[in-house]
């Protein structure tokens, strides 16, 4: 099993800190135009997925946590949606039906740590989409995101706590090995209550593979992607590696 990172230790309050909103209306769009099934492996709690099943796209979800799908199952059960949802290694996909559409959002194809796990993702998907069926990939632009890689102590931010009373203060701490290009981010959760009570404290390690452009390419075209667009942001804006905060890759079969 890949996954490594510690999720089972904030899948209950995963969907507080992680608000990131700015890609959900570019993977509904993305999800609308196509007419066929749609997979999004490495789901976790469902941040984009339940926008998209809102919006009417036939979904399908993966992911390696027990914990995260448990969070997110109860999430679809609150709002009465329904999707097929899969715990399963995005390395070992094994799926009795093909897509139209694959997606992996917010740079969580980093969290595959070798070489060998990400040809073996690439290439599951590949099998996984039908003929002209195509998947997309966004990451963070080393470049932009490495400048934040300084072994400082920063709090990110305080968030309130959903489902109950109270705010979750998030902090983290990162570093990067030149040897392995993995970045350890160490992320320290304290939960408040009512009057500033402490309700929690959680840490978490979180590893994530640095992936420069042309690596990534050489991997897609070893899966036997080819490249139809970059994009540099949310808007389809052309990449650049200066500037651009992301990449957002889309393969087709």
């Amino acid at each position: 099993m890949e996954q490594q990172n510690e999720y089972c230790k904030v899948a209950d309050f995963y969907d507080s800190y992680v608000t990131f909103k700015d890609d959900i209306p570019f993977f509904v769009e993305e999800g609308k135009r196509v007419t066929g099934e749609v997979l999004e492996p490495m789901c976790g709690t469902g941040r984009v997925s339940i926008p998209l099943l809102k919006a009417g796209v036939h979904l399908t979800c993966v992911d390696n946590s027990p914990d995260m799908l448990a969070e997110f199952r109860e999430s679809l059960k609150r709002r009465k949606l329904t999707a097929p949802v899969h715990e399963m290694d995005v390395c070992i996909l094994k799926l009795s039906q093909r897509f139209d559409l694959a997606f992996i959002a917010l740079n969580s194809f980093s969290e595959l740590l070798t070489d060998d796990a990400q040809r073996a993702a690439l290439s599951g998907i590949h099998e996984h989409l039908t003929d002209f069926g195509r998947f997309i990939c966004a990451l963070d632009n080393p470049k932009v995101r490495m400048k934040d890689v300084d072994g400082r102590k920063k709090l990110l931010g305080k968030k309130p706590l959903r489902r109950r009373y109270g705010v979750v203060a998030m902090w983290k701490r990162e570093s990067y090995d030149p040897d392995t290009r993995i970045v350890t981010s160490h992320q320290i959760f304290e939960a408040y209550g009512p009057n500033s009570l402490p309700l929690f404290v959680r840490e978490m390690h979180l590893r994530l593979r640095v992936i420069e452009p042309g690596e990534f390419e050489q991997l897609a075209a070893s899966a036997s992607f080819s490249i139809a667009d970059l994009y540099g942001d949310y808007s389809c804006e052309p990449f650049s590696d200066d500037t651009s905060p992301y990449m957002i890759w889309v393969l087709e079969k």
